[in-house]
C-alpha cells in the first residue's frame, strides 16, 4: 500500500490593496496634503478660508500633489528594483507580487494625471510648479538619486514644490515667508534623506546627522515667525500675535518630538528604520505650524479646527504605520 503523500504547505499570496499599500507606504500619504495647504495659508491668509473659489483650487492642488507624491513612490520602486533585490527582497516588486512593468505603467499615468488635475482646477502658475516637480522627481528617480549631495538636493526640492504648488493656487504672488517654508522643507528632506541612507547598516548615524532634523524645524520654525512678524510691521499691519504664538508652539513640539527621538536612536533604545517613519510623520504636526501662522488670526474655532485636522492627519498616520512601513 503506498505511503500518503504529505501535502506540502504554500504561502498565501499577498493581497493586491497589501501590495500596493506597501508600494505607496501608506503612512507617509497623510502628510503630504499638509504641504500645499501650508503654502495656501501662507499667501492669502484668514481672508482665503471665504473665497470658494480659491478653495476649490487648493482642493485641485492638494489632490495633484498627492498624485506625485504616489507617483515618484512608485518610480522610486520600479528603478530601485534591482537594489531592492539585494537589500529589501521583501519588497513587492523583488518578492513577485507584483510585476515591474505595472508599476511603471501607473506611476507614469499617475504624474501626467496629477499634473493635468493641477492645470484644470488650480490654475497654470500652480500647473507649472506640479510639472516641474513631476520631471524633477522623474530625474531623481531615473539617477540622480544616487548622485552624492545632488540627490538628496533634488528629493527635498521636490517636497518644497509641494508648498509652491499650494501657494500658487490662492491666485496671488508669493511672499516671503512661502519660500522660506519651502526652503525649510527642502533642508528637513535632506537631512532625512541622509540618515535614511543608512538605514540598512548595523550602526546608527553619527549623533550630529540624527540631531540635525529637528534643528532644522526648530531654527525653521523659528525664522518663520520673525519673518512674517517682520513683515506686517513693515507693511503697516498688525501682527497676529495669537497666530504666532500658536505657530511657534506647535513647531517647537514637532521640533522637540525629533530631537527626542534623535536621542533614543543614539542610546540605541529606537532602532533606524522606525526613527525614519517617525521623522516623516512629524511633518504633518510642522506642517499645522505653518497653516496657524497663516489662518490662526481668523479666530479661536478655526484655530481649534486646523489643529483637529492635522491631529486626525498624525493619528492616521500613526494608526497605519502600525502595519505599513513608511520607508
Amino acid at each position: 500500500m503506498p505511503a500518503p503523500t504529505q501535502a506540502i504547505a504554500t504561502p498565501a499570496p499577498t493581497p493586491g490593496l497589501v501590495v500596493w499599500g506597501r508600494l505607496l507606504r501608506l503612512p507617509n500619504l497623510f502628510m503630504v496634503p499638509g504641504d500645499p495647504v501650508a503654502g495656501f495659508a501662507l499667501t492669502g491668509g484668514p481672508a482665503l478660508l471665504t473665497d470658494a473659489a480659491a478653495l476649490l483650487r487648493l482642493g485641485g492642488a492638494a489632490a495633484g500633489v498627492l498624485g506625485l507624491y504616489m507617483s515618484g513612490l512608485l518610480l522610486n520602486d520600479f528603478f530601485d528594483r534591482e537594489e531592492d533585490a539585494r537589500e529589501r527582497p521583501a519588497r513587492p516588486i523583488p518578492s513577485g507580487a507584483v510585476r515591474p512593468a505595472t508599476v511603471l505603467v501607473v506611476g507614469l499615468a499617475l504624474l501626467a494625471a496629477a499634473v493635468g488635475l493641477v492645470f484644470a482646477v488650480a490654475g497654470r502658475p500652480a500647473g507649472g510648479f506640479a510639472a516641474a516637480v513631476g520631471l524633477t522627481a522623474l530625474a531623481y528617480n531615473m539617477g540622480l538619486k544616487r548622485t552624492p549631495v545632488v540627490g538628496p538636493v533634488v528629493m527635498g526640492l521636490c517636497r518644497g514644490g509641494g508648498v509652491l504648488v499650494g501657494a500658487s493656487a490662492s491666485g496671488s504672488s508669493l511672499p516671503g515667508v512661502v519660500w522660506l517654508a519651502a526652503g525649510v522643507l527642502v533642508c528637513y528632506i535632506v537631512a532625512v534623506t541622509l540618515t535614511a541612507a543608512d538605514e540598512t547598516q548595523a550602526e546608527p548615524p553619527p549623533p550630529g546627522q540624527l540631531l540635525l532634523p529637528g534643528v532644522f524645524l526648530l531654527a525653521g520654525g523659528t525664522a518663520g515667525c520673525c519673518w512674517l512678524g517682520w513683515a506686517l510691521t513693515a507693511a503697516g499691519l498688525a501682527v497676529p500675535a495669537q497666530a504666532i504664538a500658536a505657530g511657534m508652539l506647535v513647531f517647537v513640539i514637532a521640533a522637540g518630538e525629533a530631537l527626542v527621538a534623535a536621542r533614543r536612536v543614539t542610546a540605541r533604545l529606537l532602532p533606524v528604520p522606525p526613527f525614519i517613519g517617525r521623522l516623516i510623520r512629524i511633518m504633518i504636526t510642522f506642517q499645522a505650524g505653518w497653516v496657524l501662522l497663516g489662518w490662526g488670526a481668523a479666530g479661536f474655532w478655526p484655530v481649534v479646527l486646523i489643529l483637529a485636522g492635522f491631529a486626525l492627519l498624525r493619528l492616521g498616520a500613526e494608526g497605519v504605520g502600525r502595519r505599513f512601513y513608511g520607508s
